[in-house]
């Protein structure tokens, strides 16, 4: 499947069913919950061309209504709330503070997530992977297995690295941190961690330095 269809497939996963309930005349509303400042994001434009290349036309057979956080993790509930409130047919969310957001705010209505850094059932997103439960679908990608061929590849292509900054947005779950920090045991290397909350803190984060001695910086 096309990258730029992706997120549109995901967005109109649960309208089909949605659509059967609704009065004639009457077309689905997908909401979308977004992290970043409006009004125009990236993932807003490759969900609006990938629901068009599926056939879903915005105003004809589908409707949308973002609503954007600022960067701001605390305004995600009150968005989540307002959306559930307008009685949206399915809610589009992405990364984990958003799922909590929408999670806490519904029961009922499908919440359909793309999160590339939580593991779903440590998170509580779903009871197992065989019966997951609760109203949550999607795609979810953890990365936590891939850290230890991340530390292997810096020490190809930089001999000799022994100490290692990890930074790390506290708002995703701890299981990659804890990954890593296994695998730098492992292959006995320095660990150091940097802690940021959004992409306000990254600046001054990063601003301070790079611990003393570190050779190499690790974004997951």
């Amino acid at each position: 499947m096309q990258r730029r269809a992706f997120l549109g497939t995901l967005a109109v996963l649960a309208a089909p069913r949605a659509a059967e309930a609704q009065q004639p005349g009457k077309i689905p509303v997908v909401g979308v919950l977004n992290f970043g400042v409006g009004p125009r994001s990236a993932t807003v434009d490759i969900t609006r061309r990938g629901r068009r290349d599926l056939g879903y036309f915005e105003g004809q057979t589908v409707a949308f209504d973002v609503r954007f956080a600022g960067m701001k993790l605390e305004n995600l509930p009150g968005l989540a709330a307002d959306l559930v409130r307008k009685k949206v047919d399915v809610l589009l969310v992405i990364g984990p503070a958003a799922i909590r957001a929408a999670r806490d705010a519904t029961s009922t209505i499908p919440i359909v997530v793309l999160d590339l850094e939580s593991d779903l059932v440590h998170a509580g997103f779903a009871r197992s992977f065989a019966q997951p439960g609760g109203s949550i679908t999607g795609c979810f990608l953890d990365q936590a297995s891939l850290t230890g061929k991340w530390l292997e590849l810096i020490g190809e292509a930089a001999p000799g690295t022994r100490s290692m900054t990890v930074l790390r947005d506290t708002t995703t779950g701890p299981w990659q941190l804890a990954a890593i920090k296994g695998a730098a045991e492992r292959l006995r290397i320095e660990l150091q961690v940097l802690e940021t909350r959004n992409s306000g803190d990254l600046d001054h984060v990063l601003g301070a330095g790079i611990p003393g001695g570190s050779r190499a910086l690790i974004d997951p």
